[in-house]
């Protein structure tokens, strides 16, 4: 037998130990980037992995639902001339909504998924992969690469999509707020919303006003005002103004007066709003956290037509992070700042789901829903105003939906006061509490008066009562006719996976979320 000549026998050791490694290291590869952590992707341009220039490498991941991963990836350029290359992602499930799928470098720097890579050199880059469809999603990762010819033509195929947006050093909104949040105490102020374009119709004959005013007890009071007829309005901009007095807990500051035949409307102010001295926090109550006091810093931008840009976002308040037993995660409870419109509750029925307001929230109403959690909810039953706070018990209804209103343990839970029976929520409860806007006009929640049929002692007839009240809160808390025309802000809850970008939650510098 000829044995084999001493340069055939060292290329053939060359040969089995690279299909060693090779095997080794694609093993390696794919387990890692299937593992449930998916901690390490390696996706290699060098020769040893046979990629050939204009070809493209890809690995598949999986999201779980409603949720998100974060995965490094490796790039090598083992060649001797520099490189162009671009990660692109393409989505392996079928039907599913591709808009709820997004892929974030986790960098504060200019993006370089798509970039240029030096001869014989490397570059980690870590992508955030975030699934809000509610089943899991396969996602392939793929690596497009090309000689850098001053030019970089990698021509990337029209089902491949570039990942082009940065978000820096996320943290999991529910987590970063619950844990760093501390009660303080904060002074006697107010707070300045502007820039508000909702008619307000003049209908008085007289109106209040001046260029200053002071501001105690939450409280406006209209320095030297001047009394003039409405037909004046017109010469009063940048003025101050409480409308038919010269005090109020509500001041418009007048930017532009409109006079449509006999109407006058002012169609853009500023609204200021007060807030008392007092303790602000955020506290546990069972299982969940609510923010309380007078001006907690529990601000939130929300429903942006452009994510990345927070002046086409509304201005949102956290009610508090609410346990979801279903996911075992802090769901993000948020209510509108201002009111959504004013009306009534429903014609004649107490149920939510049957309500004039639930129909408009969901055949009128539009939200961006890639963030809101559906969620399964009984309406509060208090059958009187002596029922303590811990005790309120639950009509036999189970709801579901993406959009509701606060419920009244919601407003108590807001107040500065703890343990005390709703008849004694007194003026300093009501007032102390952010979730009052100190508003003429109460806001509906969902909760209701419902008191079940009973038998009258003397005739022993039974007695059905006319269930057709709901609770409203304000400075007060009434039980209100079903049919009674109340203000209306939304309510929903955000998923557990939100991330907290920026912000510290105060007015002046509210939560970014993404």
């Amino acid at each position: 037998m000829n044995k084999l000549p001493t340069k055939q026998i060292y290329l053939l050791m060359i040969i089995v130990f690279g299909i060693i490694t090779l095997s080794i290291y694609s093993t390696y590869s794919i387990f890692t980037l299937e593992s449930e952590s998916s901690d390490i992707v390696s996706i290699h341009t060098p020769s040893n992995l046979s990629i050939l220039l204009d070809s493209y490498e890809y690995q598949q991941v999986n999201v779980p639902a409603n949720s998100y991963i974060t995965t490094d990836i490796d790039i090598y350029n083992n060649y001797n001339y520099d490189i162009c290359y671009s990660i692109w992602y393409t989505i392996a499930t079928k039907n599913i909504d591709s808009s709820r799928i997004k892929i974030y470098e986790n960098t504060n720097e200019s993006i370089t998924t798509s970039s240029t890579l030096s001869s014989v050199s490397n570059r980690r880059i870590n992508l955030i992969i975030i699934n809000d469809n509610n089943q899991d999603v396969k996602v392939n990762i793929g690596l497009a690469n090309a000689e850098n010819k001053e030019t970089c033509e990698l021509n990337i195929e029209s089902d491949k999509l570039i990942i082009t947006n940065t978000i820096d050093n996320p943290k999991v909104l529910t987590d970063n707020v619950i844990n760093n949040t501390q009660p303080t105490n904060n002074e006697e102020g107010y707070l300045t919303y502007k820039d508000i374009e909702e008619d307000i119709i003049l209908s008085n004959e007289k109106l209040y006003v001046s260029k200053e005013f002071t501001y105690k007890d939450e409280l406006f009071t209209l320095t030297d005002p001047e009394e003039i007829t409405i037909d004046k309005i017109l010469d009063y901009k940048n003025y101050y103004t409480c409308l038919d007095s010269n005090e109020c807990n509500l001041l418009y500051n007048i930017i532009d007066i409109t006079k449509e035949e006999d109407s006058y409307k002012i169609t853009k102010y500023n609204i200021l709003s007060g807030y008392l001295s007092g303790d602000i926090g955020l506290r546990k109550i069972n299982n969940d956290y609510y923010f309380y006091g007078d001006n907690p810093n529990n601000f939130i931008y929300f429903n942006c037509v452009n994510e990345l840009d927070t002046n086409t976002c509304e201005l949102w308040r956290i009610i508090g992070f609410i346990y979801d037993t279903e996911e075992n995660k802090y769901l993000t409870k948020i209510i509108k700042e201002d009111y959504l419109l004013n009306d009534k509750y429903s014609d004649n029925n107490q149920e939510w789901d049957k309500s004039s307001i639930n129909k408009y929230f969901t055949d009128e109403y539009k939200l961006n829903d890639n963030y809101l959690k559906e969620i399964s909810f009984k309406q509060e039953n208090i059958t009187d105003l002596t029922t303590k706070t811990n005790d309120i018990k639950l009509y036999n209804n189970n709801i579901k939906s993406n959009i509701t209103l606060m419920n009244l343990s919601d407003y108590l839970n807001a107040s500065i006061c703890e343990n005390r029976e709703i008849k004694n929520y007194n003026d300093e409860c009501l007032k102390n509490n952010w979730l009052n806007k100190n508003n003429q006009i109460n806001e509906w929640t969902t909760s209701i008066k419902y008191i079940e049929p009973y038998k009258d002692k003397t005739t022993e007839e039974i007695i059905t009562p006319d269930n057709n009240t709901i609770y409203s809160v304000g400075n007060t808390i009434e039980d209100n006719a079903v049919s009674s025309k109340l203000n209306i802000r939304p309510v929903v809850y955000l998923k557990s996976r939100m991330f907290l970008t920026s912000g510290d939650g105060s007015f002046e510098n509210p939560y970014v979320i993404r």
